[in-house]
């Protein structure tokens, strides 16, 4: 596959010229290969799984060259309000919410300060904040929501 790239993470990426992503192949959580269709501007997961990498690529091309018609995956719905978890952390309660179709928590480290972090990436934990709240409304502005 001529116009893919390896990446640091071992999924392989297809850019336009300028530098963008097209579309990322990547191993899945069942151990099969997925595609993520970037080129709109809006990634989107492909409905559809591959045992080798070098079937979803070349799937992937297809459907980047209007090839192929495919489905994808529905989209998680964005969620601006911080709803509490079931789950806890140093014997308080977790909130969470969805931000651009990935999970945000807030939590409370050992130290008893509260810290946020977006789910995803490997992002590290943002804060500390004496409140859970506080560190909810930080999370909110760095994002622009409030």
């Amino acid at each position: 596959m001529e116009n893919w790239t390896n990446n640091e993470k071992g999924n392989f990426v297809r850019r336009d010229f300028g530098d963008s992503i097209f579309a990322t192949v990547f191993k899945n959580r069942r151990g099969g290969w997925s595609i993520l269709d970037s080129h709109s501007g809006c990634p989107e997961l492909v409905e559809a799984d591959f045992d080798i990498a070098d079937e979803a690529m070349a799937y992937a091309d297809e459907i980047l060259s209007g090839l192929v018609k495919c489905r994808y995956v529905r989209r998680r719905a964005e969620n601006t309000a911080w709803i509490k978890q079931k789950t806890r952390s140093n014997s308080a309660e977790t909130y969470g919410r969805i931000h651009h179709q990935s999970g945000v928590s807030v939590k409370r480290a050992t130290s008893g300060t509260w810290y946020y972090r977006a789910h995803g990436d490997g992002n590290s934990p943002v804060g500390w904040f004496a409140t859970a709240q506080q560190a909810m409304a930080a999370f909110d502005r760095s994002v622009g929501a409030v």
